[in-house]
């Protein structure tokens, strides 16, 4: 075939090996993709040499040792080469090359006119970006913003604003969507980004220990301390360290001078110490703040959170955090999940909770919690879910919760709850889920809860309520689990309940019901868990059993 008859653009080989056809007379060709295929490439083909690419990529094709001089003379502002077996040639490769830029912990290389810019290394993170570490770690991802050199047989401008090198770790594509002087650019209108950018500098570090390429994950997890010369990068908006593991030691209190930052996530990992106000007091632009899963122990400080402002998700969660949830979380106007679940906090939730009106997730479960739920709850109409199970939460549960018109999940189990469920509870409209399991609350089910047609399962077990299950409960034409068991529910039990056809499990156990028969109507429903122990039964089980579905049957 001869290949410089065509006007191609882009070739990407999905299986191929070695030798690799000649291609240099395909003067257009912009993208070459060759990676993961067995080539063996040692060395690179001359001719590649006389092509106009734009991006290579030959990550995981078998290259060994040096890289050729002329690499660097391409135009390349994409080049990818990770897992292979290179040595340090790669260095040498990016510092001569005119356009493109990568960067490893050690710095980002400077010339006369590159893709990204940092005058006089100030916003390098000289001596590594990390402290002692077992592992090279390369900044995953530099976005440019610098208007690259025209060439001939090119396109007059480079359609992203992106410099990547991929060494040792894949690429991370994108940038960050929430950065608002980016909402509703497109990353292909490089000249509109250059305007937006922020002076060329380096505004990205992602560096998660857990990284997936081809639906595979990569564990790219390490060891050692974060550096204070991350401080260095100062017009960083995005600092991802998450999923490292083995990443300990203090949050830097130089992260504090990064007043740039929208986005932190240095999640799962083996961080300990307190939370020091001084590191995140002038981070106001903070939008996104994960410390989740690590050994953080202090209070949460009351004057650094009410001056987040912008915060929109803040996590952490499974730490060791305690004392209490402070009232100036009220002031994170623009937050929409608060996860707070797995520390050892106390005292009473702040009804100041009532007034973050964007809230869709709240997360206080397995804490330490006292008091009552507050009746302002019922003001976040775009909860969707509230989660405060495993506390000690005391007193009745408001009657406000009908307001909640957006919850699908309310998990109040294993607390001291007292009183009778509100008639309210049926305004729920949008919830799937309840559980109130372990609590000490009484009175009768309220019929209004054949109203919840989304409700999917209803865990009402070990508590006080007494008289008959309501008929209403026909109404529940999505339930699929029905758990009411240690009650003192009297029967019979309703016989529109065969009338949810997706009804699978039910466990009525330890209420005493007087059934003496076990109901025939039960055999018209596509049970796989019946509980019916202590409820009365006696005499001969009925033949319908042996041909059931049930996998679980508890008399």
């Amino acid at each position: 075939m001869e290949v410089g008859h065509f006007n191609v653009a882009r070739i990407q080989f999905s299986i191929v090996s070695s030798p690799i056809p000649q291609l240099a007379q395909l003067n257009n060709l912009e993208t070459l993709d060759l990676s993961y295929n067995p080539l063996g490439l040692v060395p690179l083909p001359d001719w590649l040499s006389k092509m106009n690419l734009l991006k290579l990529r030959l990550a995981q094709t078998g290259l060994v040792g040096e890289l050729p001089r002329w690499l660097s003379s391409l135009q390349l502002y994409e080049l990818d080469l990770h897992s292979n077996r290179l040595n340090s040639s790669l260095q040498m490769i990016l510092s001569e090359s005119s356009v493109l830029r990568g960067g490893s912990s050690t710095g980002v290389k400077t010339g006369d006119e590159p893709l990204v810019h940092v005058p006089n290394g100030e916003d390098t993170a000289e001596g590594g970006a990390f402290g002692s570490t077992n592992k090279e770690i390369p900044v995953a991802e530099l976005i440019a913003t610098c208007k690259p050199k025209r060439n001939v047989g090119k396109p007059e401008w480079l359609t992203k604003a992106k410099a990547m090198v991929a060494y040792a770790l894949p690429i991370v594509e994108g940038v960050p969507s929430t950065a608002k002087h980016w909402e509703g650019a497109k990353i292909e209108e490089m000249y509109s980004l250059r305007k937006r950018a922020i002076g060329g500098r380096v505004i990205k570090l992602s560096r998660p220990g857990l990284l997936t390429r081809d639906d595979m994950p990569l564990d790219t997890s390490m060891s050692g301390t974060i550096s204070p010369s991350l401080a260095n990068l100062s017009f960083l908006l995005v600092l991802d360290l998450s999923d490292l593991k083995e990443l300990k030691g203090p949050i830097p209190l130089e992260l504090g001078k990064l007043s740039h930052l929208t986005h932190l996530s240095l999640s799962a990992n083996q961080l300990s110490g307190p939370i020091i106000p001084s590191t995140f007091r002038n981070l106001w632009k903070l939008q996104v703040l994960y410390l989740n899963q690590n050994h953080l122990s202090s209070p949460i400080p009351s004057l650094v959170i009410g001056s987040l402002k912008s915060l929109a998700l803040l996590d952490l969660s499974e730490n060791d955090l305690s004392g209490i949830i402070p009232s100036s979380m009220g002031k994170l106007a623009a937050l929409k999940t608060l996860d707070l679940h797995v520390n050892n906090l106390s005292g009473a939730t702040p009804p100041t909770i009532g007034t973050l009106k964007k809230l869709e997730e709240l997360d206080l479960s397995r804490n330490l919690i006292t008091g009552v739920i507050p009746q302002s709850i019922g003001e976040l109409k775009k909860l969707d879910g509230f989660n405060v199970y495993q506390n000690r939460l005391t007193g009745r549960i408001p009657s406000s919760i009908s307001k909640l018109v957006s919850l699908r999940d309310f998990l109040l189990y294993d607390n001291m709850l007292s009183g009778v469920l509100p008639e309210s509870i049926g305004e729920l409209s949008s919830i799937q889920r309840l559980d109130f399991a372990n609590n000490k609350l009484s009175g009768k089910l309220p019929g209004s809860i054949g109203n919840l047609t989304n409700l999917t399962e209803i865990f009402f077990s070990n508590k006080n309520f007494m008289g008959q299950i309501p008929s209403s409960f026909r109404g529940l034409k999505n339930l699929q689990t029905l758990e009411l068991s240690r009650n003192r529910l009297l029967g019979p039990i309703p016989p529109q309940l065969a009338e949810i056809v997706t009804l699978t499990a039910i466990d009525l156990s330890y209420n005493p019901l007087g059934l003496v028969t076990l109901p025939d109507w039960f055999s018209e429903m596509p049970l796989f868990k019946l509980g019916l122990a202590q409820t009365g039964l006696v005499g001969k089980l009925p033949a319908w059993l042996s041909f059931s579905f049930l996998s679980v049957l508890d008399l």
